[in-house]
């Protein structure tokens, strides 16, 4: 399975048209300071690290775009391989998959954070963790929507850059805002969300694809399903009858739904309401997730582009 895939289902995601990152030596790490009570991770736990942070290892590609998004990339010593946007990142060191990090790797970076995105980390662990790295480990979780500016100004302050994660988190806001205003008055279209092809896995309710999905004028035929990341036979497919098909690119080639056994009866391709957008505004939890929105606008409710251009 695709590494980009693989890292969006464990995401809940599993997964920024913002300046690039350049990577340069930072600068010395600041002394050691009682952290502020409210920089506290998605775990609750408080951190305990430098203020600012200097020295950034992120176990994350959502986390890397971040950390760049607010004007922290100079910070980065180390990232994993899945990370790659923005496109300069890849001139930085890598430590290994996210899921399976070289500790030797870490540890010889010297880092005073390692930020990782993860829906399955209990806090013991994440602590057990920071010891083995003799690090601080900080661990976001962006479930809903929402929670994809909330770790953006978290970010800025564990970098304290405050200012520019407000500027960022304020933007997409802003962009999220002016979707959901296209999209209000539309009549609401069952959408299925194909985030691979086989098995056929769609996004189950209670998430941030689900939450993204209702912004931009859908209805998640999936939002019942309690798992992130439901798989989908082909009766339960027919049974949903979409009226719009919407397929993530960008994750390894997948046949044409229309041209697949079956698929002919559903409504959406009927319609010819099959459409593709690209993976990672979508899939990712960064600020890049307005654009995503912007995107799902399109393929649901291509009328309302129309009205916006009038």
């Amino acid at each position: 399975m695709h590494a980009s895939f693989r890292g969006a289902c464990l995401l809940l995601a599993v997964a920024l048209s913002f300046a690039g990152c350049r990577q340069q030596e930072p600068p010395v790490a600041p002394a050691r300071v009682p952290a502020q009570a409210a920089v506290i991770d998605d775990l609750g736990r408080p951190w305990d690290g430098h203020l600012p942070a200097r020295r950034i290892v992120s176990l994350a590609p959502n986390v890397t775009e971040i950390v760049c998004a607010v004007g922290g990339q100079e910070y980065l010593v180390g990232i994993d391989t899945a990370s790659d946007y923005p496109p300069a990142v890849k001139r930085i060191p890598q430590v290994g998959e996210f899921l399976r990090p070289s500790i030797e790797r870490i540890v010889s970076l010297r880092p005073d954070a390692v930020i990782v995105s993860s829906a399955t980390l209990p806090a013991p662990e994440a602590d057990r963790f920071a010891q083995t790295l003799r690090a601080p480990v900080f661990v976001l979780n962006p479930v809903h929507l929402e929670d994809v500016c909330r770790n953006v100004r978290i970010i800025g302050q564990l970098l304290g850059l405050e200012q520019e994660a407000e500027a960022v988190a304020a933007k997409t806001e802003r962009r999220l805002a002016d979707v959901a205003r296209r999209a209000g008055g539309q009549p609401r279209r069952r959408v299925f969300l194909e985030i691979w092809h086989e098995p056929l896995t769609t996004v189950g309710g209670g998430t941030f694809l689900d939450d993204l999905i209702r912004l931009a004028g859908g209805q998640n035929v999936a939002a019942s399903q309690k798992k992130p990341f439901p798989t989908f036979s082909l009766e339960a497919l027919l049974a949903a009858n979409p009226e719009v098909y919407i397929v993530t690119t960008g994750m390894g080639a997948a046949p044409d739904p229309a041209k697949r056994p079956g698929f002919g009866a559903l409504r959406a391709v009927r319609n010819r309401r099959v459409v593709s957008v690209p993976g990672d505004p979508v899939m990712r939890p960064t600020p890049r997730l307005a654009e995503g929105a912007e995107h799902l606008l399109r393929a649901i409710h291509p009328e309302a582009q129309a009205d916006e251009a009038e």
